[in-house]
């Protein structure tokens, strides 16, 4: 069977989830809940039951940017129905996504979940560790988030620094209908965006300068319709906002509020969070309707965040800026309340932000249930960056994150082919015998690991009424010492029957290919590589590829038995074609054709598990004995997806002594009539001798 793999499609924005699970954080808990899902750590074989909280910590340890100030609507039981600061000491403890969801209880118990499946058999009944791979395609969250580059002089140094003050639009309900309060431990919904209209972004890079914009400096103008819910509604024009958001020549962060329409019963308060600068925080600093209704989160002219944040506010908490005042850019300080209906507020940048965002949770289920566990510490934690993000671009290699709907497709295919990759399947079948009365039959079961590219054949006892588990002995467990395999080469573009060349660690066994791939094999030591010697992998302190086995992946390739020589043949894309010992499984000799030589050093590659190549890959056929044959019998290899063409060989061996004969390559670069012929392509099918 294939290994499990589940699949999560979400928005960013989970919600609701963090109640109703075991060992969730005491704060959170509305109803007792005990857990029936166990399971043994593959790592250290204990078993445990599954606790959201301990696993939420554990992975905490391991994430430095998860503590400190966050932005986030509960933590442990401090919870204000909005994204502000708040102390964060783990994972566990705090649910309310910022800035979108902060009532909606969100939590990040999905990535607990995601570790416990990935780390522990969840079914010790079968053979096997039953584990879960996870992956997860993220929605992207429909809140704008403006990212404004600042430039700022050191006079001390006389040179400028870029950096970015990050500004997301927010806004509440504070009263007026549906039961919201203004008080701070009531209800206020959290407005969604219906529409987000760019009217002018400009110098914010490479691809939008424009001197005449801003004096070259970056410029945003964008407006936004607010809803007055958090959940359903009509989503029609309760409330409409222009932001301006400009670069000042002085080096801070100009942001101008107007609110330019309104027609809902729900009295509004918008604004944004600030963060990167020396005053982030939440800026409610707008309002909808000439009412006075103080609310915490009110930030008015020329104050800071928490101004409002009082029992008896101050008397400009109780109407900022608001649709119908005046004209006039109200930006100082006043303790009576707003007639103007402009709100504007200057920011400094700041080298570390007072509080920051995290990473969503489906981000670290990706981390953290979905990594590929490195065979060189094997600790059943992706702290390895080539664990959990092999092409380095920050993201987990199980998170795909859909920020434009049209490319919902082009992630979902990315995910079904890295499921795919992950996969350890079977190629096809052989039995020793078609008859399941003969004594000691077996059945030849080939398989492979993708994203390690590995491979390995089992060999399984046949009884009268079925095949008897478990395997009697896997190949990949039994071959010889590096050193003392029986590895030929054909090495040369004779077309007549040759004995090829045993790789051992003189040069003279290369001495018909071309001078660069010798260079190759012998002074990088590939050919050892290739035999099997693991001393300059990457775990044992070299640069070489970690290998989890030293037979290559055998995916279209199927095993052949040979009831004469007792022996089965089967190709792997580690370059060979195998010969192994069918009652055993011990390799007997294996042979590399010439079409895959020059390759065969891209298998040490460091990223090779990201860029897997075909080798010996195609069907192996027995002929008869006959005429034609001299009386012996043949076995024949198609490369398949490793290349065009196929070779031939007389095995010339019983079941313990190999002395194999190349009776031909008919390949591009191991014939010349094959490399002149324009017909020859990959033969992917099944070949047959006639």
């Amino acid at each position: 069977c294939a290994k499990a793999s589940l699949l999560t499609i979400s928005d960013t924005n989970i919600s609701f989830d963090s109640d109703q699970l075991p060992g969730v954080n005491p704060a959170f808990l509305t109803t007792t809940f005990s857990t029936d899902l166990s399971g043994r750590n593959i790592f250290n074989s204990s078993v445990v039951n599954l606790n959201v909280s301990t696993v939420a910590d554990l992975i905490t340890s391991f994430e430095p940017t998860v503590t400190g100030l966050k932005f986030i609507g509960q933590s442990g039981a401090t919870f204000d129905s909005a994204p502000t600061a708040k102390s964060v000491s783990s994972l566990s403890s705090i649910r309310g996504l910022a800035p979108e969801e902060p009532t909606k209880r969100g939590s990040y118990y999905a990535s607990s979940v995601a570790h416990f499946a990935k780390t522990h058999d969840l079914n010790s009944g079968l053979s096997g560790n039953q584990t879960i791979d996870n992956f997860f395609v993220a929605l992207a969250s429909p809140l704008p988030r403006i990212d404004a580059k600042v430039l700022t002089y050191n006079a001390a140094t006389n040179s400028t620094t870029t950096r970015v003050i990050t500004l997301v639009p927010f806004a509440k309900s504070v009263g007026g209908a549906f039961s919201i309060t203004n008080a701070k431990t009531g209800y206020q919904p959290t407005n969604q965006i219906v529409d987000f209209y760019v009217q002018r972004i400009a110098n914010s890079g490479p691809g939008d300068q424009d001197a005449s914009v801003n004096g070259g400096r970056y410029e945003a103008v964008f407006r936004i319709n607010y809803e007055d819910v958090e959940q359903g509604n009509d989503h029609d024009m309760d409330a409409i906002v222009v932001y301006t958001v400009k670069a000042l020549a002085n080096g801070t962060l100009e942001v101008t509020v107007q609110p330019v329409y309104q027609a809902g019963g729900v009295q509004h308060r918008m604004g944004y969070i600030i963060s990167g600068s020396t005053n982030d925080g939440i800026y409610l600093v707008t309002q909808d309707e000439n009412d006075q209704v103080s609310y915490f989160l009110n930030v008015p002219p020329g104050r800071s965040p928490g101004y409002c944040d009082s029992a008896t506010p101050p008397g400009d908490c109780i109407r900022l800026p608001y649709l119908g005042g005046s004209t006039s850019v109200t930006a100082t300080a006043s303790l009576g309340a707003a007639t103007s209906s402009i709100s504007q507020f200057v920011f400094s940048p700041s080298a570390a932000s007072a509080a920051t965002f995290l990473k969503d949770p489906m981000w670290f289920g990706a981390k953290w249930g979905g990594f590929t566990e490195s065979s060189t510490n094997k600790n059943g934690r992706p702290d390895l960056t080539a664990e959990w993000d092999v092409d380095g671009d920050g993201q987990p290699d199980t998170y795909f994150f859909v920020q434009n709907p049209t490319k919902l497709k082009t992630s979902l295919t990315k995910a079904f082919k890295a499921i795919t990759e992950r996969q350890s399947s079977a190629s096809n079948l052989a039995a020793s015998s078609t008859s399941s009365e003969t004594a000691g039959a077996l059945l030849y079961r080939a398989n492979y690991t993708s994203g390690k590219w590995t491979g390995d054949v089992e060999g399984y006892p046949i009884t009268a009424s079925n095949i008897s588990v478990p395997r009697v002995w896997s190949a990949k467990e039994k071959l010889p010492v590096w050193n003392a395999r029986a590895i030929y080469m054909s090495v040369t573009t004779t077309a007549s029957p040759i004995t090829p060349a045993l790789i051992d660690t003189r040069s003279t066994s290369f001495a018909g290919l071309p001078t660069t791939v010798q260079t190759d094999l012998l002074t990088s030591t590939i050919y050892n590589y290739v035999r099997g010697e693991i001393a300059n992998e990457v775990r044992q302190g070299g640069n070489l590829r970690d290998r989890e086995s030293l037979i290559g992946d055998i995916i279209h390739s199927s095993p052949l038995y040979d009831n004469e020589s007792g022996l089965f043949y089967v190709g792997s894309n580690g370059g060979m074609l195998h010969a192994f010992n069918g009652a055993t499984g011990t390799e007997t000799f294996a042979i590399i054709p010439r079409q895959v030589i020059p390759r065969l050093k891209n298998l040490a590659g460091l990223t090779y598990d990201t860029n897997h190549e075909y080798f010996v890959d195609g069907s192996v056929i027995r002929s008869f004995k006959n005429t034609r044959t001299n009386g012996n019998r043949y076995i024949y290899s198609l490369l398949g997806r490793g290349g065009k063409g196929l070779f031939s060989i007389n095995p010339r061996v019983s079941a313990t002594v190999a002395n194999p004969e190349l009776l031909w390559e008919y390949t591009p670069l191991g014939n010349a009539a094959a490399a002149a012929d324009p017909d020859l392509g990959f033969m992917l099918g099944a070949g047959q001798f006639v």
